[in-house]
């Protein structure tokens, strides 16, 4: 949790301390919250990450937390790609995940390395598809693997996959809340 998260950490720290020098009284609680916050994060982020559950059947692949799944056939499934280092987000550590992949070349399910150790992901390639493995090593991202295989990215139904509008909505609003703290606090200070 803390090697995908820390960027927003850092932010929300830096945030409390930069708060904390132009208003110390006034700071003093946000200080205190934000680390116990961040803490209390991270204990949870790792304890719903203990709770995924992967299970392979003569039927299904499936992964779950216990209130959600995601799960495909193990008929869908023709081949499978397990790249050995893959960055998905620029800020995200590289890590060997394995793609399983269906007829078309179109993506059925997605196993990463942050969640499985790549023994793991050996032996579900052993019991799922014991024939058509690609091995992709050396440094990958999501473009140098749509250019190796194009429909990789595209779900089974047809669908690329990518940050929603909504995500990008969200992180936009978090930057202009920042700024606009920033900008005011500073308007306060020396204006």
């Amino acid at each position: 949790m803390l090697t995908t998260g820390w960027p927003p950490i850092v932010l929300a720290l830096l945030l409390s301390y930069l708060a904390a020098v132009l208003f110390p009284l006034l700071a003093a609680p946000l200080m205190i919250g934000v680390p116990l916050a961040v803490i209390a994060a991270l204990t949870i982020g790792g304890a719903r990450a203990r709770m995924i559950r992967l299970s392979v059947t003569d039927e299904v692949v499936r992964v779950s937390n216990g209130k959600a799944e995601i799960a495909c056939a193990r008929s869908h499934v023709v081949s499978a790609v397990l790249v050995e280092r893959l960055a998905r987000r620029r800020l995200a550590p590289a890590t060997t995940d394995l793609i399983l992949l269906e007829r078309n070349g179109r993506s059925v399910l997605l196993l990463s390395g942050l969640l499985w150790p790549p023994p793991i992901l050996e032996q579900v390639i052993a019991i799922v598809v014991p024939n058509a493995v690609e091995r992709v090593s050396g440094r990958q991202t999501p473009a140098s693997l749509t250019a190796r295989f194009p429909r990789i990215l595209d779900d089974a139904d047809g669908t690329q996959r990518g940050r929603s509008a909504r995500d990008i909505i969200l992180l936009v609003v978090m930057v202009l809340v920042a700024v606009t703290c920033l900008v005011v606090s500073a308007l306060l200070l020396f204006g």
